[in-house]
């Protein structure tokens, strides 16, 4: 395996229950069957948000209205070191078609009920809980000292648990933690 480092895009599509989007690999290509966030390779003079809405447009037939710049981390596997740049996509137009034959699953990020999961994607159900917990504070109606601590010790354990999974590089981790503010149905705005 080479060091050389492959940037990589990556979507949680959001819908508007909170559920998101996940793409079986397909047969083919390197963790085949394993289920992932869709996206792929950043392009030579691309910007990460760039290689998300061409991804998405390719590979799923939808158009990105909304995206927000979530996760960055960079993962070791055997065959390949990549950087995730993991975006949260909350509007687009069109519907979801697999252009490349794999399976779809709208999951509770809290609950992901399909497997095997591509290990650097695991990551996604422990910040949903810290981001609900962030929330919570936010719907109390705390402080702004007491929010930030919040907000600390939620990155502070998404980070933990990331690095406990081993082959982090933690020298490119970045966690960005959002409170995303709910419409009255529970929906993000």
């Amino acid at each position: 395996m080479t060091d050389a480092i492959v940037p990589v895009a990556a979507a949680v599509i959001v819908a508007r229950d909170g559920r998101v989007l996940l793409a079986q690999r397909p047969a083919g290509k390197a963790y085949a069957g394993y289920w992932e966030f869709p996206g792929g390779k950043i392009e030579p003079g691309e910007s990460p948000g760039e290689a998300l809405s061409r991804e998405l447009r390719e590979e799923l037939g939808i158009a990105v209205n909304r995206a927000a710049p979530w996760i960055v981390q960079r993962y070791r596997y055997p065959h390949a070191h990549v950087e995730l740049h993991f975006f949260r996509v909350l509007d687009w137009e069109g519907e979801p078609v697999g252009h490349d034959g794999q399976a779809f699953a709208w999951q509770a990020p809290q609950h992901l009920d399909v497997s095997p999961m591509l290990p650097a994607n695991t990551f996604v159900r422990w910040t949903a809980e810290e981001e609900e917990r962030l929330a919570a504070g936010f719907d109390a109606g705390k402080t702004s000292a007491e929010l930030a601590k919040l907000h600390n010790r939620s990155r502070a354990a998404i980070e933990a648990r990331l690095l406990k999974l081993g082959k982090i590089d933690a020298s490119a981790l970045t966690v960005q933690l959002r409170y995303m503010p709910k419409n009255g149905d529970g929906a993000p705005a």
